[in-house]
Formats: structure tokens, sequence, C-alpha cells
């Protein structure tokens, strides 16, 4: 884990359940040393891997869930289980994020939209907007990464960038938080 921190940085990593049958992986948040970032519980499912935390500096408080959901069908076990994440969050009343790999490229037959129309559903039920707007799987051309937030959370998000890496077959996505931060002390 200390490996992936430069200088100034800290992470919080939350280790792949030993329910899922592949060793290692799990879900990171790197952060900077000077950000009040707490772990904090949204639940959990079988569905997907997260990690939330809040952040808070002096003026403002907002909360970042990470997500990583294995590759393969959408069911509605996972709609209920994000619909449940949605649940936990807006009743919390604050400003959040979720991003992450949610693996749900549109069916075939569906591809209307950049992500499967079951999670847009979701998404649309819940007046969530989703800021990716290009592919960020490489091998297909689909958008598997997102960034999420409540759609009344006008320019909370913003700058969404997609840019190739060249060590991975996922493109780094990207954004600035309109957030207000504390200045460092010296």
């Amino acid at each position: 884990k200390l490996d992936v921190t430069p200088p100034g940085y800290q992470v919080l990593h939350q280790a792949r359940t030993l329910s899922r049958k592949k060793g290692g992986g799990g879900v990171a948040i790197v952060h900077r040393q000077t950000l009040k970032v707490t772990r904090i519980d949204v639940g959990s499912t079988n569905e997907f891997e997260s990690l939330a935390v809040n952040v808070t500096t002096k003026s403002s408080s907002f909360t970042v869930v990470c997500v990583y959901r294995p590759p393969g069908a959408v069911t509605s076990e996972l709609c209920d289980a994000l619909s449940d994440l949605f649940d936990h969050l807006l009743l919390s009343g604050k400003t959040f994020v979720v991003c992450g790999d949610f693996n749900c490229p549109p069916r075939l037959g569906y591809a209307d939209g950049l992500i499967d129309e079951r999670i847009d559903a979701v998404l649309s039920n819940y007046n969530l907007d989703q800021h990716v707007d290009q592919p960020t799987f490489n091998r297909s051309g689909n958008t598997l990464d997102l960034i999420i937030t409540q759609d009344c959370d006008t320019g909370f998000v913003k700058d969404v960038a997609v840019k190739s890496t060249g060590f991975s077959d996922h493109s780094l996505v990207y954004c600035t938080l309109a957030a207000s931060l504390d200045n460092p002390s010296t």
C-alpha cells in the first residue's frame, strides 16, 4: 500500500473480502495528508466492493465512495445493492461522489447509452448524474469507470477527463471537485 503514495499523501485500503475467489485486490482511496479523511460505513454487499470516506475541511464536508464491481451480467441484486447505497448516501444529507469501476457496459442490442440501461434507470430514479461521457476501457471501447453525483450538486464535479495511461487496459478518469480546501499549515 505504501508504495502507491507519493510524499505528502496517505492511502486508505479495503481488502477484497474472503468471499471472492481471487486473492489480492480491493479498493483504495489515496488522499493528501492535509485533508481530514474518515472511513465511514455505508453497508456491505456481495455485489461490489466499496470504500467510503468523509472528507472534512474548515468550510466543507462531503463523502467519497470508491466502488469496484467484477465483470458480469447486471442483475436485479446489483441494482438493489446500488439502490441501498444511494439510499444511505441521500439520507446522510451530505454532498457525495461515487466513483470507480462498475463494469456495466450496455447490453448487446441495447447500446443506446454509455452504460447498462438498468444501471442508468437506477441513477435516473435517484436523480443522479453520471459524468463520464467517453469510453474508459481500451479493449472494447466501453465506459466502465464512472463518476456519479446528485444532479442538484451541479458544478461539484468539474473538468472530467479520460486519459490513456499506457500500462492498463483502463484509462485514467479524473476530475476536479468544487470543494473548499483548507490551506496547509507551514
